[in-house]
């Protein structure tokens, strides 16, 4: 791709709430499963522990716990899949999270697809096909994302289509990214500080358009009493 027709249209700079372990966030290479097909295990930000597990005989488990909600401390979903290629598709029932009639692995996540409810996870273990479109450990302060997860339809007026920044292209966007921290370090933070989503679509002039957002790494330090009650207190990690 012409670095000439890379553009970054929006960047957002936002204080957001994320998890201290920062592997959470980025998309690291899974190991093998040994016990089940695809298993994901996630702590949320939110103080949730979320298990998503398919096994050999092509059903599926999920399942919230919450440290926090005690009287609806644990969402159980299950049901039946059929994989293709890349493509999780779920049969008879949508995945009742946010009705979801498939899902996607790539760039070391489970994307489940719902225009107006996106939600996805890391990969823990896998033996199944994921297609990783870009070098995840050299770029572990970004994250890929659709056109759908940014709800861009809503304020995006012209035709488009989605865009899967390649491994190039992640390389001229790190330049461009870190030129401008580096411009702006009287009011921005350094790049080691940010979690970066990205949004890339080509437009009907054959052009990339890159939409950014900037997350601030933060990390919650969780103390807990012998009664099992959670005590909170927020600090900015040092990278």
């Amino acid at each position: 791709m012409n670095l000439s027709k890379l553009q970054i249209l929006l960047i957002t700079v936002s204080c957001f709430l994320i998890s201290c372990k920062k592997e959470n966030l980025n998309s690291v290479k899974a190991e093998v499963s040994t016990e089940y097909l695809l298993e994901s295990q996630y702590n949320s930000a939110f103080f949730e522990k979320i298990t998503f597990q398919i096994k050999e005989d092509s059903s599926y488990i999920f399942t919230k716990e919450s440290d926090l909600d005690h009287d609806n401390s644990s969402i159980i979903s299950k049901g039946k899949i059929r994989i293709q290629n890349d493509t999780i598709i779920f049969r008879y029932h949508q995945f009742t999270i946010n009705q979801a009639k498939k899902a996607v692995l790539k760039n070391n996540l489970i994307i489940f697809f719902n225009a107006e409810n996106p939600y996805r996870l890391p990969i823990s273990k896998t033996k199944l096909i994921v297609k990783n479109y870009y070098d995840l450990n050299q770029f572990k302060n970004y994250s890929t994302f659709t056109s759908e997860e940014f709800f861009l339809k809503h304020y995006y007026k012209k035709d488009f289509i989605n865009y899967e920044l390649q491994n190039n292209d992640m390389i001229q966007l790190d330049k461009i990214v870190k030129k401008m921290l580096h411009e702006n370090n009287d009011k921005l933070k350094t790049f080691e500080n940010y979690v970066i989503q990205c949004c890339a679509i080509k437009n009907d002039k054959e052009e990339i358009e890159v939409f950014l957002i900037f997350i601030v790494m933060m990390k919650w330090l969780i103390l807990a009493s012998k009664q099992a009650q959670f005590q909170c207190m927020m600090e900015e990690i040092v990278m």
